[in-house]
């Protein structure tokens, strides 16, 4: 629900927005949602797929191959997920230490 909410927000910032290079980021940024979006059914379908690949596929003294095809799945989904989302605009950091306030001086020197 939440990526669904995310890939409708950011297609109506893209509507409603001017031609411009935040346009651009923000096309980037539908664009890896939309990858993220199938990455995550591969995620959620591949170990139904696994199961019945061990059941059928597989002879029973083959669990190494089962293991290998886990640990392949696992790498895939990090490496898909890192290239889609590395083209990604740097977000801007944390401006945490700008609310604080620094007078300047101590207790000692304001009396």
């Amino acid at each position: 629900v939440a990526m669904n909410f995310n890939l409708q927000w950011v297609y109506n910032l893209i509507v409603e927005d001017v031609v411009s290079l935040d346009t651009g980021k923000l096309y980037r940024k539908h664009q890896a949602y939309k990858v993220f979006r199938w990455i995550f059914l591969a995620f959620i379908i591949a170990p139904t797929m696994e199961l019945f690949l061990k059941v059928t596929v597989m002879p029973w003294d083959a669990y190494w191959l089962y293991v290998l095809v886990q640990q392949l799945r696992t790498w895939a989904i990090y490496t898909s997920i890192i290239v889609s989302f590395s083209s990604l605009p740097h977000p801007t950091p944390l401006r945490v230490f700008e609310l604080t306030r620094d007078t300047g001086g101590s207790e000692e020197e304001e009396e």
